[in-house]
């Protein structure tokens, strides 16, 4: 049977904390009622969530800018890996 969860799951995702000076690479990071609810390696399977984001290679600084959002610049990059989290606080409006 598959347990439900609530939010936002950024997968494999390479995060740099505000708390200290190491990158916490290929973690798992869950957002729920837009906040970070929170940051580990999740073992089991990742089904469930309302929105899972594949964030390989990609890296996140929560808390560094409370509405941070980083354009894409020019070449490569695809516009799509890019999320405004800062959104999921006026879902409720």
């Amino acid at each position: 049977m598959t347990q439900i969860h609530e939010g936002t799951l950024i997968s494999n995702v390479n995060i740099i904390p505000m708390t200290n000076d190491t990158i916490l690479k290929g973690m798992d990071l869950i957002v729920a009622q837009g906040k970070i609810a929170s940051i580990k390696k999740i073992e089991k399977s990742k089904a469930g969530y309302q929105l899972v984001i594949d964030g390989e290679g990609a890296y996140l600084l929560p808390g560094l800018i409370r509405r941070l959002f980083i354009a894409p610049g020019t070449g490569n990059v695809q516009a799509s890996r890019f999320v405004k989290l800062s959104s999921a606080e006026n879902s409720n409006d």
